[in-house]
């Protein structure tokens, strides 16, 4: 197995690959966690309040922050493998 991580394709090893995998997961795991907590809280204190203002707020965060957060994961864990000139 050890043999194995030391592979080399595509100008990484197996043991890079690997490694971003498992960073792109927990990036998506953070993310996840993110919206079920935080996001969660502020929408339910949203819906306490009668403005509309801090509904759009959250709404915002939803669509807007969340996909970044995503993209965010998967940028760092690509980041770490060495890719071709032309897809940098």
């Amino acid at each position: 197995m050890h043999n194995f991580l030391n592979e080399s394709f595509l100008g990484n090893s197996a043991w890079q690959y690997l490694s971003a995998v498992i960073a792109l997961i927990i990036g998506i795991i953070a993310v996840n966690v993110f919206k079920k907590i935080v996001l969660s809280r502020l929408k339910n204190w949203a819906e306490k309040t009668h403005r509309n203002i801090d509904d759009f707020f959250v709404a915002g965060i939803e669509k807007t922050i969340i996909p970044l957060l995503y993209f965010g994961s998967f940028y760092l864990a690509v980041t770490s493998l060495n890719l071709n000139s032309k897809l940098a």
